[in-house]
């Protein structure tokens, strides 16, 4: 190639490579310009919609319109988004692309500001508003109450959400569109919900029955709000002051025979009488103390919760079915006795001339027994800690796990009893009870107890011979090994066409052991002479269907007890007296005297065991197929009651007449 063909090669050559290199500043010149109009348009759009919403707050003491707001913001962030992609995909180097975002983020926080804003107004307090109303119009307690918490929470997070918004005006102007109306609305019912919620607990929670102070509280404490709602013409209104009426009164009822104090329990024993049956209900907000001289039948019921009693009444019988007593002290009772059947804390006892304890709880009892006291226990115990010398009866069947004592105790036990341990420094001596003739034995007495082998599938006995006036302890049972059980499947009475189901187990505590009338019969038997128990279960037979069980093992038992005829004894118990008066210008007649000072309703005694109606049809008529009519004559002269709601006193002064007798009802005290 010649020299000059060679220098015009190379020329060209150059001047294409000139050529090349001058496009290449167009194209990113290009590129750059993409990235910041991007990065201009995000910006424009972010300042439109910050001023959008603030400087109007700000300088015209406005809001925008939610709609415009909306959408201002959301093109905001969609030309945000976009900056950020042509930063990404046209930016350059990585450091060009850095200083684009940096660029672009000057605007972030504006952007920010306003997506704050449109975050306050989505939060829906209008949609919470319109149920609540709807839920106020409709009047049901609970849905207002669950639509005022609704709205209340919805409100609370829209006024969160308000405290994050940039600018003082913008968040005043939201307050007071917003949430202002919203929590005014919701204060509208403050009132009732008040009174509602404290209601719906004293109900929920059956405080006036539980814990009686505590309801008292709780009514008190809305005292104020039920003064601003009871005369409003609403409909949640009303239906709350019929709740709130409906509980003052069962609390009136309740506090009226409720012993919260001490000074309550005193009027009530002042009140009673000689003889009388008292029950108490205890709701207890202080210690209590039982110090009467009078002869009282006492039962306690309610919760102690935790407070003391003492007992100082040595004519007095106690049984304390309370729950949650604490500390017990018999400094004197009656020999008749205190039952414990509630739970306790702990019992002592300093009695000193003969109280009997009686244990009906479920489990063992631990008692305290201190110096100088004469006692007799009754049924299962725990440990027994004797503080000084002191003398203890076991009654028969008792057992005791354990005598502590540094003293010297004697222990006298009845048949079937006995003491399991004795730890201590202490001296206790055991000796059996001199024995008893026993029921049906030698002697020419009459027995008191029936005898029953449970070894022996079917039992018979044979009390028709036996007068009226004698009385039915029970049953005397052997024959069951010690750790069986007899269960008592059913009792059947001529009172009771079909046998009453009782499904009750009696553990087998010793080789000879008692099962009282009342376990079997209920308390229509406690203490019953033969008349009385002839003639309240109609005379014939009791038949007794159980069985002795033992480790799986099921023995059927049938016992019959024949009482015979119902004689023509007189009737009566602690609640009215059935006597026949004799012949009166041809007519016979009949008396009922009813004993005002323990006044019952007939569902009370049915309660007891006592059927009132078959009652009077065995003793007057000897006839059970009388009972629905004399139920019919009763029904007419009780004013339109219920019978089983009628007050045995409701009678007195009123007459009766079935099968040629007139029956006259009379008041009296026992």
């Amino acid at each position: 190639m010649s020299k000059n063909k060679a220098i015009k090669v190379v020329t060209a050559a150059v001047i294409a490579g000139s050529a090349i290199t001058a496009v290449a500043p167009a194209q990113s010149e290009a590129a750059t310009n993409s990235v910041d109009k991007a990065i201009t348009k995000a910006h424009n759009q972010i300042t439109k919609a910050f001023n959008a919403y603030y400087k109007e707050a700000r300088f015209d003491n406005k809001l925008p319109s939610t709609s415009q707001i909306r959408k201002e913001a959301k093109l905001a962030r969609d030309y945000y988004e976009a900056a950020k992609k042509q930063i990404s995909k046209n930016g350059g180097s990585k450091s060009k692309k850095a200083a684009y975002l940096k660029k672009l983020d000057t605007k972030k926080q504006s952007l920010n500001r306003v997506e704050n804003y449109v975050k306050a107004i989505n939060v829906n307090v209008a949609a919470k508003k319109v149920a609540f109303e709807s839920a106020v119009k409709g009047g049901t307690q609970s849905k207002v109450l669950a639509a005022q918490t609704a709205l209340d929470q919805k409100n609370a997070e829209f006024k969160k959400a308000v405290a994050k918004v940039f600018g003082p005006d913008a968040r005043r102007l939201l307050t007071a569109k917003y949430y202002t109306p919203a929590d005014k609305l919701s204060a509208t019912v403050d009132n009732e919900m008040a009174v509602y919620r404290a209601y719906r607990d004293i109900e929920r929670k059956d405080l006036i029955k539980k814990d009686l102070a505590a309801a008292g509280k709780l009514i008190t404490s809305v005292e104020k709000q039920v003064a601003k709602i009871e005369k409003k013409n609403t409909k949640l209104a009303q239906n709350i002051m019929k709740a709130v009426k409906k509980n003052k009164a069962a609390y009136e009822k309740e506090l009226a025979r409720t012993v919260t104090s001490q000074k309550k329990l005193d009027a009530i024993l002042n009140s009673a009488k000689d003889g009388d049956k008292v029950e108490i209900k205890v709701q207890a907000t202080e210690n209590l103390k039982i110090a009467t001289t009078k002869a009282l039948t006492i039962t306690l019921t309610g919760d102690f919760k935790k407070k003391d009693l003492t007992i100082d009444a040595p004519k007095t019988h106690v049984t304390n079915k309370a729950a949650n007593s604490g500390k017990v002290t018999i400094n004197d009772v009656s020999n008749t006795s205190y039952e414990q059947v509630g739970t306790y804390g702990s019992l002592v006892v300093n009695d000193t001339n003969g109280g009997r304890i009686i244990n009906s709880t479920s489990a063992p009892l631990n008692i305290t027994i201190t110096a100088g006291a004469k006692v007799t226990l009754v049924g299962n115990f725990g440990k027994v800690t004797v503080l000084g010398n002191a003398e203890i009866t076991l009654a028969a069947n008792t057992v005791v796990q354990e005598i502590a004592t540094d003293a010297a105790v004697t222990v006298i036990t009845e048949a079937g009893a006995e003491v399991k341990t004795t730890t201590g420094s202490g001296t206790v001596t055991v000796t059996p009870s001199t024995p008893v003739t026993p029921p049906g034995g030698g002697g020419g007495s009459t027995p008191d107890y029936v005898q029953v082998n449970l070894s022996q599938a079917t039992t018979t006995v044979d009390l028709s011979g036996y007068a009226d006036s004698r009385t039915f302890d029970g049953i005397q049972v052997t024959g069951a090994t010690l750790g069986s059980s007899f269960f008592v499947e059913s009792v059947k009475t001529n009172r009771n066409e079909q046998p009453v189901t009782m499904n009750k187990t009696i553990p087998i505590l010793a080789e000879t052991m008692t099962i009282t009338p009342v376990q079997l019969l209920g308390n229509l038997a406690n203490g019953a002479t033969l008349g009385t128990l002839r003639s309240v279960v109609g005379g014939g037979d009791i038949e007794i269907k159980g069985a002795v069980t033992k480790s799986g093992v099921v023995k059927p038992v049938t016992i019959t007890i024949k009482l015979g005829s119902v004689g023509p004894s007189v009737i009566e118990n602690a609640y009215f007296k059935i006597e026949k008066t004799g012949t009166v210008d041809g007519k016979k007649t009949a008396e009922v005297t009813v004993y005002t000072n323990n006044d019952v309703t007939l569902g009370d005694l049915s309660h007891e065991g006592i059927d009132f109606t078959f009652t009077l049809a065995t003793a007057l008529f000897n006839d059970t197929t009388l009972v629905n009519k004399v139920k019919e004559e009763l029904q007419k002269i009780t004013n339109g009651n219920k019978l089983e709601l009628t007050q045995l006193s409701s009678f007195a002064g009123k007459t009766i007449t079935l099968n040629e007798y007139t029956v006259t009802f009379k008041a009296a005290t026992k």
